[in-house]
Parts: structure tokens; C-alpha cells; sequence
């Protein structure tokens, strides 16, 4: 009963030396709705290239053509099967 009592004692004595932690509090409730975000319309066109197609090159050079009569620019991204 003394070990516990001790204890309890040093634990009651330590939390009071601490210095107390800073109280997190939630965001005050506001009564205006937030305005919806605008809608952002996404304007690409996905082109699979082959290399049984042609060379990378000629392909490319087909492609810019047809991607800027869409009001796009040409982006490459490769990619790859393991």
C-alpha cells in the first residue's frame, strides 16, 4: 500500500510541475454557406502510340497537327509493362 501511495504521490507531484498543454479547440461554426468551387473542364485527348505504328518521331509529328486543331498541347508520357 506504501509503494502505491508513493507512487500516486509522484505522479500527482510530476503533472503538477508540468507546464500545462495548450487546449485544442474546434473551428467556430460560421452561419455562411461556402460559395461551391467552379468547375474546371478538363480538355485532353489520350493517344496510345505503337511502335509497330511508325518511329516515335514521324508519330509525333502526325499527332501535333491534329492536337493543336483541338486547342491542345502535345504531352508526352511514357510508360511501360514489367
Amino acid at each position: 500500500m506504501k509503494k502505491a501511495w508513493l507512487g500516486f504521490t509522484a505522479v500527482l507531484l510530476l503533472a503538477c510541475a508540468c507546464p500545462s498543454l495548450p487546449v485544442l479547440t474546434s473551428a467556430t461554426p460560421t452561419s455562411e454557406v461556402d460559395e461551391p468551387q467552379p468547375v474546371v473542364e478538363v480538355n485532353y485527348t489520350v493517344i496510345h502510340l505503337h511502335p509497330e505504328d511508325g518511329t516515335l518521331p514521324d508519330q509525333l509529328q502526325d499527332q501535333a497537327p491534329a492536337a493543336r486543331a483541338r486547342d491542345q498541347r502535345l504531352f508526352v508520357e511514357f510508360t511501360a509493362t514489367w
